[in-house]
């Protein structure tokens, strides 16, 4: 995917350049004006591309798969894993060796190239949360009394800070999902939710 081809950039173009040309396609594309699959996916491919060039580290590690100032992607030949946990998948990391930055909300299977070498993001399993997209996704069994008086319980988010979540509204039933809004990944202005599935145990007698 030419990024700098999307924004109707050259590789040249200064950082303010960038800015005014991904404001005013995303003006013209936004789904506001064209609600239509065509314009979903030229948004999308416009918030790629300028998630990319407007960020230092990103654009550099962009820019070292092409060759020269042409826009022309050179062929790795070598291809590798990197396998993140979801900490650093959230807050985003600066690898030493090979020296990309990942940035944060990175998915499974999200490719980065770095000299001639493709590699891939292995996201590895967390004991407690799953990712979908921006959203994080956790499990929770609870006990009958507890789906039908309320639960209080407490977790450590990926960000590290602790939480305490409580409900005693209505009855839970089995397979119920609750959102929490704001407490998935950031990227950029996007935010996404916590999700919480619930497991009532029942009693074998």
């Amino acid at each position: 995917m030419d990024y700098y081809k999307i924004l109707n950039v050259s590789p040249n173009s200064s950082l303010n350049e960038i800015k005014k040309a991904y404001r005013t396609l995303s003006k013209k594309y936004h789904s506001d004006k064209n609600p239509n699959i065509e314009s979903l996916n030229i948004m999308k491919n416009l918030n790629q591309a300028y998630e990319t060039l407007s960020d230092p580290d990103l654009k550099q590690n962009y820019d070292s798969s092409l060759t020269n100032n042409n826009i022309i992607y050179s062929i790795p030949n070598i291809f590798s894993d990197i396998n993140l946990t979801l900490e650093q998948i959230y807050s985003g990391i600066l690898l030493e060796h090979p020296p990309i930055y990942i940035k944060p909300a990175s998915n499974h299977k999200d490719v980065y190239f770095y000299n001639n070498t493709k590699y891939t993001i292995n996201i590895l399993s967390h004991p407690l949360f799953k990712k979908n997209d921006l959203d994080l996704f956790m499990e929770k069994n609870i006990t009958l009394n507890e789906a039908l008086n309320g639960i209080s319980f407490t977790f450590t988010h990926l960000n590290g800070k602790k939480y305490t979540y409580e409900y005693n509204k209505t009855v839970i039933q089995p397979e119920t999902k609750k959102i929490i809004e704001g407490k998935g990944f950031i990227q950029g202005d996007l935010i996404g939710n916590l999700e919480i599935l619930f497991h009532v145990i029942l009693p074998e007698k």
